[in-house]
């Protein structure tokens, strides 16, 4: 196996690749080099690229030097996984039904920008040759086998990471626990999507991958994730009205909504377990505008422990005497609170070893 390996942040392209390959399932792109003419002295396996095998992808590549060219070709061989996967898709709707309802309700990036890096491996130069304009020709196979056999085993790992790391319904009992629990299934959505991502496209290099038992794993995450979220309500404890504003616990209800919890909102208490919220107003004018500033900090925590931490600021102005800049500023406190990338972090607990 070469040393070298071609790491490809496909995130945007799939994106493209999606929208382009819905209406077109068979679309698959020529290995060949994408120069539309060739020179003369061009060799066999570079007018006529060999089709791929069961043993091998290939892929050609003209460019200035060697190591643009085998990146190229590396390139293109993620790109025919990537398009593969990408047209077997039954449908936008149906690959994120399921355990993927939560990023579909929180953001429309999901595929375009948040897909995971396709590493190949097991790939080796089998032909170079220097043609007289002095670019340098590329053929490259990759052994389909030591691929997969690469990325399974980095794929079967991750799954036990975060098995280890959650427990089964039935064994939370503590409020804590439960807290807990919660933070890191939800910190873990996001991860298990790439994972099914992953799975595809395992698939795609090696049709007989068991795609069935990866859903039905990703199936019972679901299930049981959607069991501990509706075991108990969320508390929700504020020092104030939310910067004086009143769509701020609306907002906030509403995001939990969709992350299919719900909230109370008992007296507050300093070292509450569940979500503390704190909060400072900040009153100015400039130039014949009122400014307010709000200050907020979001701790999702236990009795005995703060989980993650969130703190943001965000203003509202308007002219002075007008009674704009409260409105402003709720407004700006309901799109942070009810946006994913605010609440994201908050869900942001790490499980890799």
């Amino acid at each position: 196996m070469s040393r070298w390996s071609g790491r490809l942040a496909l995130g945007a392209a799939l994106g493209i690749w999606l929208s382009a390959c819905q209406h077109s399932p068979e679309l698959k792109p020529a290995s060949g080099p994408d120069t539309v003419s060739l020179p003369v002295d061009a060799p066999d396996w570079l007018s006529q690229p060999p089709d791929d095998t069961p043993r091998y992808f290939y892929a050609t590549a003209v460019k200035a030097d060697r190591t643009q060219a085998l990146e190229h070709a590396l390139a293109r061989i993620a790109r025919n996984v990537a398009v593969t996967v990408t047209s077997r898709f039954e449908s936008h709707q149906e690959v994120w039904r399921g355990a993927f309802d939560w990023q579909r309700h929180h953001s429309q990036q999901t595929l375009t920008l948040d897909t995971p890096p396709l590493t190949v491996t097991g790939h080796k130069v089998r032909a170079t040759q220097r043609l007289a304009d002095g670019r340098l020709a590329l053929l490259l196979a990759v052994d389909r086998e030591q691929w997969y056999q690469s990325l399974s085993a980095e794929h079967e790992r991750k799954r036990q990471v975060w098995l280890q790391s959650v427990r089964a319904t039935d064994r939370i009992h503590s409020r804590d626990d439960w807290l807990r629990q919660v933070w890191i299934r939800l910190s873990l959505q996001a991860d298990w999507s790439h994972w099914w991502q992953t799975a595809r496209w395992l698939q795609a290099i090696d049709p007989t991958h068991d795609l069935a038992a990866d859903r039905a794993q990703l199936e019972g995450w679901r299930e049981a994730t959607q069991t501990l979220l509706t075991q108990r309500s969320v508390s929700i404890f504020s020092s104030s009205t939310l910067c004086g504003t009143t769509g701020g616990r609306t907002a906030l209800e509403q995001a939990f909504s969709q992350l299919g919890l719900t909230s109370v909102w008992p007296p507050f208490q300093a070292e509450g377990a569940g979500l503390t919220i704190q909060t400072s107003l900040n009153r100015r004018q400039a130039h014949g505008f009122e400014i307010l500033t709000c200050q907020m900090q979001l701790d999702w925590r236990t009795a005995e422990q703060t989980l993650a931490t969130w703190s943001f600021q965000r203003q509202g102005r308007g002219l002075v005497g007008q009674d704009q800049a409260l409105p402003a500023l709720q407004q700006a406190l309901k799109t942070a609170l009810t946006q994913a990338p605010p609440l994201s972090p908050l869900w942001s607990a790490s499980f890799e070893d």
